[in-house]
């Protein structure tokens, strides 16, 4: 039985909890059935007991990543870079990166440009968006490098997230990822481009305005 929310008492934040749903569990399971099936392949003939358990691990995460959608979908999530709450920056960026799959598939992080303190809400657009761009490239582009380039400009900061050609294009349309990432970078004033680029591969390309240091 649900107890009943005392009179005068903040509604729960459903929209924000969906999109940190999205956000965090999505990235986590995607990156575990990616490894789960790496080490399947390799496996595969010389331990066939571990493959298939690994087998099974990829399995249950594809699973739960289905019941986590549908589970979205009911919340209907509307982003808002805004609200309260714990904050993920730059200074998370190597870890999230470094957690986002093997060695040899590790996303690399360059930076271009003085860096400077910028805004927290600048600082968790982007990371989000570099926590999503990240794990569709390891869903469609798996072992494939990707490269996530941070440029400090005069009143901008541009985020560019490039992933090798392998597979399908990482966005098939505009899903939720997609949609959060455009939400969350026009929220600030700024743009998100995203598509196939000329070479082959995929880019993603975010500008959000930034005060210049006093």
């Amino acid at each position: 039985m649900r107890a009943a929310a005392e009179p005068g008492a903040p509604e729960p934040d459903l929209t924000g909890l969906a999109h940190d749903l999205h956000d965090v569990v999505t990235h986590r399971l995607t990156t575990m059935v990616v490894q789960a099936d790496a080490a399947q392949a390799r496996l595969a003939g010389r331990s066939p007991e571990t493959a298939a358990a690994l087998a099974a691990i990829a399995s249950s995460g594809r699973a739960a990543l289905a019941e986590l959608r549908d589970l979205l979908a009911r919340l209907q999530p509307d982003p808002d870079p805004d609200r309260p709450g714990f904050r993920p920056g730059l200074a998370g960026l190597p870890r999230l990166l470094e957690l986002a799959g093997e060695p040899g598939r590790r996303a690399v992080l360059e930076v271009i440009g003085e860096p400077r303190p910028l805004p927290e809400a600048v600082q968790l657009t982007i990371y989000r968006i570099v926590q999503e761009s990240v794990t569709n490239a390891l869903r469609h582009s798996g072992a494939a490098p990707t490269t996530v380039t941070l440029r400090y400009g005069r009143g901008v900061v541009e985020l560019q997230v490039d992933s090798a050609p392998a597979g399908p294009s990482p966005v098939d349309g505009p899903g939720r990822g997609w949609l959060g990432m455009l939400r969350r970078a026009t929220a600030l004033g700024g743009g998100l481009v995203a598509g196939p680029r000329a070479g082959g591969g995929y880019r993603v390309l975010v500008s959000l305005p930034v005060p210049e240091p006093g």
